[in-house]
């Protein structure tokens, strides 16, 4: 990066997850450290983008996001508006056949109408590519396998990477407690019911404050003061 921004001629660098997708990563530090500096070097001809999650880079540092407060923009669901979507859609669709593509533009709007997650979409082409023949097409079916409310498989897969397998039924209980009622919530006061909980984990107790900050961070939980209530998108 920083041999790039120091050349001539326009460059577009992606950075994904440097912290680590789930977790720190090897050289976490150094990136937490160097990163701010090397943003400032960026200018119109020399784009920098990097993706991280909340959660992530709250573990890195004290100071949190702070060094990053004048580059930082928070993306959520609501960002994704219909014509974004529909940018989403066409990229993923690269590298598909060409009947494949004809399908999912015959059939655009109606995907795009059920499906307001990005990672919905990205699962809604996958399943499009791995298509042999017109006559698997199901698109009902395929939307309702890629629709924000199932989800939870991925929930788990992020939790048990992230936490171990000990915390899943800890996240699902606390989680589908607050799905019950999208008007439900639960006081942070009365968290310690749900840390012994977690104490009772074979593998050793449950780090709950942080798993509760990453699935707020995640978007599984929502704040509001001092409660906590399910996201009502998911």
């Amino acid at each position: 990066m920083r041999e790039l921004l120091s050349q001539r001629g326009g460059f577009f660098i992606a950075v994904e997850d440097p912290w680590g997708a789930f977790q720190l990563s090897a050289g976490s530090d150094q990136w937490h450290k160097e990163l701010p500096q090397l943003l400032k070097s960026a200018s119109s001809d020399k784009k920098v983008v990097v993706t991280t999650r909340e959660a992530i880079l709250q573990d890195v540092s004290e100071e949190g996001a702070r060094p990053f407060q004048g580059f930082a923009v928070s993306v959520t669901y609501e960002d994704y508006d219909f014509d974004a979507r529909r940018l989403i859609l066409l990229n993923k669709l690269k590298g598909a056949q060409h009947w494949q593509r004809e399908l999912a533009t015959a059939f655009e709007a109606r995907i795009l109408d059920a499906l307001d997650a990005p990672i919905s979409l990205e699962r809604f082409v996958e399943q499009l590519k791995e298509l042999q023949a017109y006559e698997e097409f199901d698109l009902e079916g395929m939307l309702d396998a890629c629709a924000v409310g199932h989800l939870a498989s991925c929930f788990v897969d992020e939790t048990r990477k992230l936490f171990g397998g000990e915390t899943i039924p800890a996240a699902i209980a606390f989680w589908g407690l607050l799905s019950l009622s999208n008007g439900l919530t639960i006081q942070e006061k009365r968290l310690a019911a749900w840390k012994m909980l977690g104490s009772r984990s074979s593998q050793g107790p449950i780090r709950w404050a942080k798993l509760v900050d990453w699935m707020t961070a995640g978007r599984w939980l929502s704040r509001d003061g001092a409660y906590y209530l399910r996201d009502p998108l998911i």
